[in-house]
């Protein structure tokens, strides 16, 4: 069945573990939709409630609660037993949480055309208790939680009960009333935690995928090779942390590669549980590091995710690549992650013949088109003044403005960058991790060497590592090392060498990308002068 999340990420709780591998691995025909740990706004007499697992399909909508362990009742108070022998208690009990978050859901969501229940999942203890508070049929044990043909033969007698209860009609797997119900409840609940950005801690924010991040998961999941595309700030990446956890929860051997050894650092450190976990085989590697390891062993691995894709397009890595996939990449599973757009030159190269070669594999492309990392004024600006596609803005809410600060000469630029650091940090209170500072140029040939002394003593130069900065301090960084991440808060500099690096257009395109929502730019004369000159070069003029 297809279960949403399909991974386990709540390691409190062995019996809802349990019951979340049975549901994935039954199967109740077509149409049908299983979800795991659903918060519930609008009960009511709570401002949140939490249906362990909600299940969806063409003949209603089941809300079940799972208890582990040790269950009993005394004078109307159910006392739990967890697996560290620690005992809770509440006088609410599981079958009135379920009935509660029945209720809820009801209020959220239209389900005039389905039938609606509930059920109690106990699969540690055997529950035979009667009463009036609840059908017998709502009740499961540790009868049907063996295996997963008794937990079927459990789901169809509830079904049959509800269903027999409110005599409504059975829908069509393909009803567009099922889709509508998915696309409400999935984005409540089915989050990744920002892959690249630190945040106010106070607000411990996380990204929703975008819906059509989903369908591109859904998709990936029943095809063997994926070209997906897309530019920076699409979702690439978050995509690539997602299907490689889904394939490992898969038992498969997971290769994911990237160009640069800082970026291949950043994403160990957001997959660090897998690589710990002993049960998986789990490779986060650089070109260089891939190399290594092939030559260290003879085992090929069941997937390959490559992100970064465009820096590692080329007939040498690609036979790379293939001697690392079982079936090499003519017949094995890949997910291939591109930006068509500029980045390519910066580091590694682009071959077009390579890439024709990489599209002659029979696969599916998908292309990425909204952009859910920049705010409206900064995907404008990367697009009027590098040509590039960098995708709609998720976030319709308006951002700041993109700040050209027109700086005379190097003292000048000093002494607004100071400004601009006092203003984020003293009187808008911004967090010191949240600012990164980048530049053509490395740390002590760069302007920001030359800062104040207050200022620069809170700078530390990324590194493998300090790549996550969990110290409260303000990042400098090449913007070649910046790729595929960000910040926040990013402040440009040395704008006037841009020109004469090896890819000036590439460079400026991850520069205006980085930042979330506020971007700033020392804007000298002869930066001013290289975006006019590439206006004019497409026809257009300086706004």
């Amino acid at each position: 069945m297809k279960l949403i999340p399909n991974i386990y990420r709540n390691n409190n709780s062995n019996a809802e573990k349990k019951v979340f591998n049975l549901f994935r691995d039954i199967d109740l025909g077509p149409g049908w939709t299983a979800f795991h740990s659903l918060n519930i706004s609008e009960s009511d007499y709570k401002l949140m409630c939490e249906a362990d697992f909600v299940l969806l399909g063409p003949r209603g909508l089941f809300i079940f609660e799972v208890k582990g362990g040790r269950i009993r009742r005394e004078n109307g108070i159910w006392y739990y037993k967890d697996r560290y022998s620690v005992e809770h208690k509440s006088s609410e009990g599981p079958f009135k949480q379920a009935i509660n978050g029945m209720y809820a859901l009801q209020k959220k969501i239209n389900t005039k055309k389905l039938s609606i229940g509930y059920g109690v999942i106990f699969p540690d203890v055997s529950f035979n208790e009667n009463s009036p508070e609840w059908p017998d049929e709502s009740v499961c044990d540790d009868r049907f939680t063996k295996d997963k043909v008794f937990f079927k033969k459990y789901l169809i007698r509830l079904i049959d009960y509800w269903v027999g209860k409110q005599n409504r009609r059975e829908l069509l797997s393909n009803d567009p009333v099922l889709s509508q119900i998915i696309n409400k409840l999935r984005p409540d609940f089915d989050h990744s935690p920002s892959l690249f950005n630190k945040l106010v801690q106070e607000d411990k924010e996380i990204n929703k995928h975008t819906e059509e991040q989903y369908l591109i998961i859904d998709a990936i999941e029943d095809n063997e090779r994926i070209i997906c595309t897309g530019g920076a700030g699409t979702g690439k990446s978050f995509l690539a942390v997602e299907i490689t956890r889904r394939e490992l929860f898969k038992q498969k051997s997971v290769i994911l590669l990237v160009m640069e050894e800082l970026f291949a650092t950043y994403l160990k450190s957001q997959l660090a549980d897998e690589l710990k976990d002993k049960n998986y085989i789990l490779n986060i590697c650089s070109k260089l590091e891939l190399k290594e390891l092939l030559n260290s062993i003879e085992t090929q691995f069941d997937v390959l995710i490559v992100d970064e894709g465009q820096d590692l397009m080329s007939a040498e890595n690609m036979d790379i690549m293939d001697s690392a996939l079982k079936n090499g990449l003519s017949n094995g599973k890949w997910r291939y992650f591109m930006d068509p757009n500029k980045q390519a030159g910066v580091v590694g190269c682009f071959d077009d013949e390579a890439y024709e070669i990489m599209k002659s594999y029979n696969h599916t492309s998908h292309k990425l088109s909204q952009n859910c990392r920049n705010t409206k004024q900064i995907v404008s600006q990367a697009e009027f003044h590098t040509g590039a596609s960098i995708g709609d803005p998720f976030s319709k809410n308006t951002g700041k403005s993109v700040i050209h600060c027109d700086v005379i000469d190097q003292e000048d630029e000093l002494n607004e960058i100071n400004k601009i650091l006092g203003k984020w940090v003293g009187e808008e209170d911004i967090p010191l991790s949240d600012i990164a500072i980048l530049s053509p140029l490395q740390f002590s040939d760069s302007i920001a060497s030359k800062l104040d002394k207050r200022w620069r003593k809170r700078i530390q130069e990324i590194s493998q590592n300090n790549v996550m900065l969990e110290d409260n301090k303000i990042l400098f960084s090449t913007i070649k090392n910046f790729k595929g991440l960000e910040r926040m808060c990013i402040i440009l500099v040395d704008t006037e060498k841009i020109k004469d690096m090896k890819n000036p257009l590439a460079t400026l395109y991850i520069a205006l990308t980085r930042a979330r929502t506020y971007l700033w730019i020392a804007s000298s004369k002869e930066f001013k002068e290289y975006l006019s000159f590439n206006l004019k070069q497409r026809g257009l003029s300086v706004q």
